[in-house]
């Protein structure tokens, strides 16, 4: 089988990505240009031969690929005009090259960025004339297109039209043909020549026989916006090669580029790797966690063990593991005070190592007492010079920029005020804090409102945090609003299972059985569905 790659484009939306110097497809995701992954994915499905079709920078895929790539012939496509048609032009122009290598085609968009299993899905089918439509689909810019027929028949691709009723699902730019009907179309193309529409709108007209397969919770994205490169990278590619994804180096990038591409970053508790699989795989509709918080006060509970710092950092690197062994998001660390100076250094760069995204390290000293406790009068906030040192030492200590020193404020919570908490950041930040966390432990939001009021007005800033434990009526809109970059859930899933589990424990004494129960418990069926033997 032949692939035919769509790469003539100049892609004007992604300006400001590419800065007007490469194709978009040369985009890199994790190190690897979004057209390498195109060409893997195809070799190694057994495609004997790739065309290109290049308009925009057409010398760059040349210098770059030649005639042979792992043992697979390159062809190349030139496309006039590339500028001022569409791609139903560009696929035109390959009916020479695609009879001379006489075999079935598939033809698939360079700016999609796709789960492989997907291509194994269009590849595994016996069906000639095959088009993919996702029926997870959201409308975000009305221009999706959309795939109508019934009892796998293709009836029509079109913009959303509520007078067709449903759609199948979104169409995605991977499809298959078998050689004779590809050439039909190709002929129907160049008798309308109506090169200003897409080849996608073209292909029901044309007359030849299309099927259709849905796919369902794959991920993908066709790449035209800025906001569609950083669901690449963010998501997509998380989810598609997971493998490689919860590994150190790439799980470690996730946190900055989160806060750099989403209005705000959801970071829900995780202690142990049920919980690492409940922030991971927890959706509704297009939303999710983007990553988990390993809180001390939760991990020591865990462990049946006070919030005092008992668990050493030994401890903590198994239950990362743990995590990192069943999850690909990243995660935060919350290092309390973060120790002596000598022990604060070497404990970030394990972290690092391991994976981590970030540590969390308060201003306070003396001994651990949790930060919500309605009694302060026994903790101390640790002098700005003393602090700053430390965070300036554990940055000097890093190996990657990736990794993340966040200072957490803690001024509020000893009645410090805002003056003070304001001071404190000033100087945190000029120490090398890659991110700020202001605390409060206030029923209301007052004290971050003002806190975020002054933060807007200093000549640097840095992302910032909040842990809304207590004032928790505050919705992510309004701290967007007020500037939060990062909000923390920090101990929602112990607090809400503890309770659960102990009234299963009393049920059970109190009925000398287990039946009564049984509505309280996931069934043991769901039990060993819930964590997939692969």
């Amino acid at each position: 089988m032949q692939a035919i790659i769509l790469a003539a484009g100049i892609g004007k939306r992604l300006s400001k990505v590419t800065n007007n110097n490469i194709p978009k497809s040369f985009l890199e995701i994790e190190g690897r240009r979004l057209i390498d992954y195109h060409l893997d994915n195809l070799v190694t499905r057994g495609i004997t031969d790739i065309t290109f079709v290049v308009g925009y920078k057409k010398n760059l895929f040349i210098d770059t690929f030649g005639s042979e790539y792992r043992g697979v012939t390159i062809h190349y496509v030139e496309v006039p005009k590339y500028d001022l048609y569409n791609h139903s032009w560009s696929i035109s122009l390959t009916k020479e090259t695609c009879n001379k290598i006489n075999k079935d085609v598939i033809v698939l968009h360079a700016d999609t960025f796709f789960d492989p299993k997907i291509l194994d899905i269009l590849l595994d089918s016996e069906d000639n004339n095959l088009i993919l439509a996702d029926m997870n689909y959201t409308l975000k810019t009305n221009d999706e297109m959309i795939v109508y027929g019934n009892d796998g028949n293709i009836t029509g691709l079109h913009y959303i039209d509520e007078n067709m009723g449903n759609g199948i699902g979104e169409f995605i730019g991977l499809h298959k043909f078998n050689l004779d009907s590809f050439n039909k179309y190709l002929d129907y193309l160049n008798i309308m020549k109506k090169w200003d529409v897409g080849y996608d709108r073209m292909l029901v007209e044309s007359g030849i026989k299309l099927n259709y397969k849905t796919i369902e919770n794959l991920s993908w994205i066709n790449i035209n916006h800025s906001e569609d490169y950083d669901f690449a990278k963010n998501y997509v590619f998380r989810k598609a090669y997971r493998d490689i994804a919860s590994l150190p180096n790439s799980r470690r990038k996730m946190l900055r580029r989160l806060i750099t591409s989403n209005s705000i970053v959801r970071i829900l508790e995780a202690h142990n790797g049920l919980t690492g699989l409940i922030v991971e795989k927890t959706k509704v509709n297009d939303t999710e966690f983007d990553g988990m918080w390993l809180s001390s006060l939760t991990h020591s509970a865990s462990k049946g063990r006070p919030d005092n710092q008992y668990v050493d950092i030994t401890t903590v690197s198994h239950t990362l593991n743990e995590i990192f062994d069943v999850t690909t998001k990243p995660i935060i660390v919350d290092l309390d005070n973060g120790g002596l100076v000598e022990h604060f250094k070497p404990i970030v760069r394990t972290l690092e190592r391991l994976g981590v995204s970030a540590v969390i390290i308060e201003d306070k000293i003396g001994n651990k007492r949790n930060s919500l406790f309605d009694d302060t009068s026994n903790q101390l906030q640790d002098t700005i010079e003393d602090f700053s040192f430390k965070i300036s030492e554990g940055k000097k200590s890093l190996v990657t920029k990736d990794f993340m020193i966040i200072a957490r404020v803690e001024s509020f919570i000893l009645g410090n005020g805002l003056e003070d908490a304001i001071e404190r950041t000033k100087a945190y930040i000029e120490a090398g804090a890659d991110g700020i966390m202001i605390h409060s432990k206030s029923k209301t939001s007052d004290e971050i409102i003002s806190f975020c009021k002054k933060y807007k007005d200093l000549k640097k800033v840095v992302p910032l945090v909040v842990v809304p434990s207590t004032y928790n009526k505050v919705t992510e809109k309004e701290l967007t609003d007020i500037g939060v970059n990062v909000v923390i859930y920090a101990n929602h899933l112990l607090r809400s299972s503890y309770p659960a589990m102990v009234d299963t424990a009393t049920s059970i004494l109190q009925n000398k059985r287990s039946y009564e129960a049984n509505d309280k418990c996931l069934s043991i069926k769901k039990v060993l569905e819930l964590i997939p033997n692969d």
